[in-house]
């Protein structure tokens, strides 16, 4: 637990720290979009908040050899660098994503267009794959399959939430807490040990979340889609197989459910949502 809770500590400090440093360097043309108000913000700073995880997850492996498992530290830095490069090209490109999966499959088979969206979801679940296999997470196609899906679909949730500023980080803080906490009371201490991983990331986007709130920038794909995809990684190398099954499907369900539905709308309907949602922002919806 004193190693969770210092890696999530240190990556706060070290995401509050790397905004106010090279916040200033992200400030370019292309990298600069309209927020749900119209502001004009910088769209990519989940580019920092992968920096301090990665710098975070390589220190984890340098120097808890004994604690923790190399090759799962690879497979972070792996998901971590790819999820990024994937999301920050969908945040760069000028073309439209598509509008959800549905979407982006008619645009691929009526107009013969890879959109972005198109290319991240392949590519997303193309590394979720390699990464799992390099950590030797699972030991059956079954697993290995349901493991891949668990890590897209949490990328991809978090990606749906990212339309207001904090929400998927702060999506990604009960997820965090849930998963720590049931950790701590009914699994290994090995298993505990693990949940580090996911606190680089987690640690390294709230240390934005204060200048995301008062709409200094958004983290973009560039930020949700790596916190996502780690996640999901470490609840998968903490999790009991029902669990799992559990999660994929709850996961699966969302992510379809938001094809017909709109997240805003049903959090801005719910008043005790509405509230959390609110909180901390300087402008409230």
């Amino acid at each position: 637990m004193i190693l969770t809770l210092g890696v999530f500590v240190v990556s706060g400090l070290g995401g509050l720290l790397a905004w106010g440093r090279l916040g200033s360097s992200l400030q370019r043309k292309s990298w600069v979009k309209p927020n749900y108000r119209g502001q004009q913000l910088v769209a990519v700073s989940g580019l920092l908040s992968v920096l301090v995880a990665l710098i975070s997850t390589i220190s984890l492996i340098v120097n808890f050899q004994d604690s923790l498992r190399a090759k799962h530290g690879m497979s972070v830095l792996l998901l971590l660098a790819t999820f990024c490069v994937l999301g920050f090209f969908d945040d760069v490109s000028a073309q439209q994503s598509g509008g959800g999966f549905v979407g982006h499959l008619k645009a691929l088979l009526r107009e013969r267009k890879v959109t972005s969206g198109l290319f991240k979801l392949f590519g997303g679940l193309t590394i979720s794959a390699i990464a799992l296999v390099v950590a030797d997470a699972t030991t059956t196609w079954v697993e290995l399959i349901r493991a891949v899906l668990l890590v897209a679909c949490s990328a991809n949730l978090l990606n749906l939430f990212d339309r207001a500023p904090g929400r998927a980080t702060k999506v990604g803080i009960v997820w965090w807490v849930v998963l720590v906490g049931s950790v701590a009371l009914w699994a290994s201490p090995s298993a505990l040990v693990s949940t580090a991983w996911a606190s680089a990331i987690v640690g390294a986007a709230v240390g934005l979340l204060p200048s995301e709130l008062l709409e200094r920038h958004m983290q973009g794909d560039s930020g949700v889609n790596a916190l996502g995809a780690i996640l999901g990684f470490t609840t998968v190398l903490v999790a009991s197989d029902q669990i799992e099954w559990l999660l994929l499907v709850a996961l699966l369900g969302l992510n379809l459910w938001s094809e017909r539905v709109s997240f805003s709308s049903l959090i801005a309907r719910n008043q005790v949502l509405r509230r959390l949602d609110n909180m901390g922002s300087s402008f409230p919806r």
